[in-house]
């Protein structure tokens, strides 16, 4: 679970005395870049982006690589382009996470915004190149990891699952 900086010292505070540090908190706190999956099966591990407080920390760069280019007006070069540049950066953060063997969290945003609105038309695209991107991984039997985070996955058909089948063949330790 990703939280994140909203600026408001209450609503942090309510946050970790109510919730994450509560007795019998679901939340992991104690999570490292050495926690297996075995030992936070059914607990939320924050990642943090707001204090030091619990969790893993969403800037540390031993645990994470993360790609989030989604400001596609900064960009400056028209829809399309832009568009297209999106595609090659999400490409690129799969295919990088693919070819190493490390410990590391690949966070790879899919989603991108356009003068500052979400755009369905502009998911639709940047999921359907994920979509092709992992039917071509599991056609050659060739497993990639990390997160993909998407909006409006739903409205393209079949990434989902896409997704999933590339991953069955993950560990559980």
């Amino acid at each position: 679970m990703s939280i994140r900086d909203e600026r408001d010292e209450l609503h942090a505070q309510h946050l970790d005395n109510k919730y994450i540090h509560a007795v019998n908190s679901i939340f992991y706190t104690e999570a490292n870049k050495w926690t297996k999956l075995s030992e936070v099966r059914g607990k939320v591990v924050p990642v943090n982006r707001y204090s030091n407080n619990g969790g893993l920390k969403w800037n540390d760069k031993e645990i994470f690589k993360i790609q989030d280019k989604y400001k596609l007006s900064e960009l400056s070069l028209g829809y399309r382009k832009a568009v297209r540049i999106k595609i090659g950066k999400v490409k690129e953060h799969i295919y990088k996470a693919k070819k190493t063997n490390d410990k590391k969290y690949y966070i790879n945003f899919a989603s991108a915004h356009c003068c500052g609105c979400m755009n369905k038309k502009t998911s639709i695209k940047v999921n359907s190149a994920v979509k092709k991107i992992y039917n071509k991984l599991n056609r050659k039997n060739i497993h990639a990891k990390g997160i993909i985070l998407m909006d409006y996955p739903d409205l393209t058909k079949g990434v989902i699952s896409s997704i999933i089948k590339n991953n069955k063949h993950i560990p559980i330790e």
